[in-house]
């Protein structure tokens, strides 16, 4: 047995009082002597014994009646567990706490973080008189919210109650690990305890964990307990970018989004809705059907009034999880790309392209959001390139050193260069000059003429690379009908971390378009030149979406940065005029407004800004003063494994059935969950308190009787 709330045992020492009261009205009888009462002294001690019996037996009914309505208050309880907890003594244990995204699933009025805690504040209640306890709570950041065992189990209590789920991804072998860290260097009984919902993305490392029990042996007790129930249905945003398009002011942007539906049976009609910053949805979809596991890739449309940093935000209706039902994405929006357009040899090609990228009338050139400038190699020089967002070489054939060094330098401080060789090209100075070889994603071959006078077709369907993927739907059209009369065989440079990606096949499989990533910036290259006498592409209508798509994904090569996963610190040089300047935060949908969140801080020559509440996925922008425009904005996103809350069942680690480590093998044996593991105390007081009412009417009745004339 246990009370739930010992405090309570205190009021135990109440029972002196009607102790205290007997002998205070035992201490205020007085003797009066007279004549007559010698008369009644034969009565007298014949009734003393009998009086004395009544009014100890009184004393005992009063003071057990003040008992037991401590005892109630302290609610007592029976204790059944699977775990035998009582047995062995006092523990010292570690209780592990799994708050991963998962963990913020509703199951009714409360989450699946919400029964862990209290569970283990159950748990708590089982463990013997003087136990110690430390507690951690585990994702992808481990927080030693008690790092030292305590024997203030109401400090853990507290901690308990105080702590929320979070939306953080991650494993819970670090935790675990940490536990028995903390475990090894102490003597006696040692216990871990880790709260679960089982979900499978957390067991990724099972056969870590089952390494890490064997090693404790006996010493040191692994429990294992996960939530019993099954995981609701759940539908999840897992994914939205704007694949290969431009974010520039009053130009709509393509948003691709993609929403999995991670429960077992086919989900109907969910509105996908898009909205920028703070606004009300500009745009929305409405998805038929979704069957179980499948996956809905809607495309959805954002404009923006000014330039700038932006967020997007992809919502869905609300569900069980809610931290995975939007996702935001921060956007650089920019009026105006500069490209330089460099040619050595004809300008055919140059002509082509210039009106590409521009394909508007030359009263409407100036403001549009492509800003195509002819040039020379001659214009490859750090303080021109320092103000162009994209390079694009066409039939050029040599450059100066200085020229290459300088091309070297932009492209991986960010820059985007697009490469179209031709007739002028010096295949030896591309393939050997080592500055410019570094950034090509493949060497020359020997230009090639076609066998077929109609040329050689392209690869229509499959397409994989982000600027090309958008050719795989039939109703865009057909890259079948670009055809090379001329090109350069191509062969892809070997570059660790598979930077260099294939954008466009011939129909036999050949590569004709190549990208690679190089520092910060990225690189495409076309096996064939900018004009018709090469190919008939520059006159195909696919041309100038492909060259668009082309130059957004060039172009886009830094946003990366604005992306982090929950918890984790959003930190940025920004311009040296801000520093000192205090910042505030504005969360995507938060009602409260803009909070302060800190001052902007001068690191030698740079300013830098550093945010560190990043818990809750979305879109965060970040002011100065009362700006109407944020300096900078970016994206917390939920790991999107997060968001299939099916338990791990029997999970191959390895690709050997002899490695594999089903969950259950981990549980300890009896403890299948926590409902059947750590049983609900069965609460007594209600029959405690019942026990006092029939007590203090046995009292009444007896003190009445007692009183009556002898």
């Amino acid at each position: 047995m246990t009370f739930l709330s010992p405090l309570f045992l205190a009021a135990l020492g109440a029972v002196a009082l009607p102790i205290a009261i007997h002998l205070l009205n035992k201490t205020k009888v007085q003797r009066i002597r007279w004549a007559a009462s010698r008369f009644l002294d034969a009565a007298l001690q014949r009734n003393k014994r009998q009086l004395q019996l009544e009014d100890l037996l009184l004393l005992i009914l009063r003071c057990l009646l003040v008992a037991l309505l401590a005892l109630a208050f302290a609610r007592p309880a029976w204790l059944s567990s699977a775990l035998n907890l009582g047995a062995g003594g006092t523990s010292t244990a570690v209780l592990v706490i799994d708050q991963t995204a998962s963990m913020g699933q509703s199951v009714g009025p409360e989450t699946r973080f919400a029964q862990a805690t209290q569970a283990a504040e159950t748990l708590l209640n089982q463990l013997p008189a003087g136990s110690s306890v430390a507690l951690l709570f585990a994702s992808d950041q481990v927080v030693h919210a008690i790092a030292k065992p305590t024997t203030d189990l109401s400090a853990v209590r507290r901690t308990l109650t105080a702590a929320t789920a979070t939306a953080r991804g991650g494993d819970l072998f670090t935790g675990i690990k940490d536990a028995a860290d903390l475990l090894r260097p102490l003597s006696g009984r040692r216990d871990i305890f880790v709260f679960t919902d089982s979900q499978a993305a957390a067991w990724t490392q099972q056969e870590k964990i089952a390494a890490l029990r064997q090693q404790l042996g006996s010493s040191i007790s692994l429990n294992i307990l996960p939530l019993a129930g099954q995981p609701e249905a759940n539908l999840a945003v897992t994914r939205i970018d704007l694949g290969a398009s431009i974010p520039a002011v009053n130009q709509p942007v393509r948003c691709t989004i993609e929403v999995k539906n991670f429960s077992r049976s086919p989900a109907s009609n969910i509105r996908v809705t898009l909205a920028v910053d703070q606004d009300q949805p500009i745009d929305e979809a409405l998805v038929a059907r979704i069957e179980p596991g499948g996956t809905a890739t809607v495309e959805l449309f954002a404009s923006f009034r000014d330039s700038g940093y932006h967020t997007v935000n992809a919502s869905i209706p609300a569900d069980a999880l809610a931290s995975d039902n939007q996702r935001a994405l921060a956007v650089s929006v920019v009026k105006q790309l500069s490209a330089l357009v460099v040619e050595t040899g004809s300008r055919t090609d140059a002509f082509f392209l210039v009106n590409a990228l521009a394909p508007v009338p030359a009263v409407e050139a100036p403001r549009f959001y492509l800003r195509p400038v002819p040039g020379s190699s001659a214009s490859l020089t750090p303080a021109i390139l320092e103000n162009t967002d994209l390079v694009v070489l066409a039939d050029v054939g040599r450059l100066s050193d200085a020229a290459t060094a300088a091309l070297s330098a932009y492209v991986r401080a960010g820059g985007a260069l697009i490469v179209f060789p031709g007739t002028s090209t010096d295949i030896a100075f591309f393939n050997e000059t080592p500055d410019l070889a570094a950034l090509l994603p493949a060497r020359l071959g020997r230009s090639e003429n076609s066998p077929d006078a109609r040329g050689l077709p392209l690869a229509s369907r499959d397409q994989t690379h982000p600027v090309t993927s958008l050719w795989n739907d039939p109703e865009v059209g057909d890259l079948a009908g670009i055809r090379l009369n001329r090109f350069f065989p191509l062969t892809p440079v070997d570059v660790t971390g598979g930077s260099v990606s294939v954008m466009l096949r011939l129909a036999d499989g050949r590569p004709v378009a190549l990208t690679r990533e190089v520092g910060r910036g990225r690189v495409a290259l076309f096996a064939s030149a900018a004009n018709t006498d090469w190919s008939n592409l520059p006159v195909n209508p696919s041309f100038i979406p492909l060259l668009h798509r082309l130059v957004a994904f060039t172009t886009q090569r830094t946003e990366t940065s604005l992306v982090l996963s929950p918890g984790q610190s959003f930190t940025r040089t920004v311009s040296p005029d801000l520093a000192g300047r205090e910042f505030s935060a504005l969360r995507t949908g938060d009602t409260a407004g803009r909070r302060v969140a800190g001052k902007i801080e001068l690191a030698g020559t740079e300013a830098r800004v550093r945010f560190d509440d990043t818990a809750a996925p979305g879109g965060y922008a970040l002011f100065t003063d009362d700006a109407p425009q944020p300096f900078v904005t970016f994206a917390v996103q939920v790991d999107a494994r997060e968001s299939d809350l099916a338990p791990v069942a029997e999970p191959s680690i390895s690709n050997s059935p002899a490695t594999t480590v089903p969950f259950e093998a981990l549980a300890k044996e009896g403890a299948e969950s926590i409902s059947n593991s750590l049983a609900a105390p069965r609460e007594i007081w209600p029959w405690v308190i019942a026990a006092a009412l029939l007590l203090a009417l046995v009292e009444i009745a007896l003190a009445h009787r007692f009183s009556q004339a002898k």
